[in-house]
């Protein structure tokens, strides 16, 4: 029968480069989650791919609860930027709680059939 959680350090994958805004937030929460827990939280840095390299680490991960990703909005657009990906981007991962979005900028795809500016 297993212990209580957590019983062993936490891996917090962010799949970008250290010193951004999506790894500020991972390290804030994770010290505060860590103090909360009792236990330590690594966070560590994988970026490439628009987030494809982390999210596939996580994804290959024993889904136990101590590999945790922190995702970015833009990672969504690797889903149709990257193919294949590695993941399943609906059925890899369990969502463990839900957060404020990032604020976010919506981009709307305009299609012409014109071939010049004049039409």
């Amino acid at each position: 029968m297993a212990g209580p959680y957590p019983d062993r350090p936490i891996k917090v994958i962010v799949p970008f480069s250290a010193g951004g805004g999506t790894d500020i937030i991972a390290r804030s929460v994770s010290e505060k989650l860590s103090q909360k827990l009792g236990q330590s939280i690594v966070v560590i840095n994988t970026p490439g791919a628009g987030g494809t390299i982390g999210a596939s680490s996580v994804a290959r991960a024993e889904p136990d609860g101590y590999t945790l990703l922190v995702w970015h909005i833009g990672m969504i657009s690797s889903a149709h930027t990257n193919k294949p990906l590695p993941y399943d981007p609906l059925k890899s991962f369990t969502r463990s709680r839900s957060s404020p979005p990032p604020p976010t900028l919506s981009q709307s795809t305009l299609t012409c059939r014109s071939r010049t500016c004049a039409n």
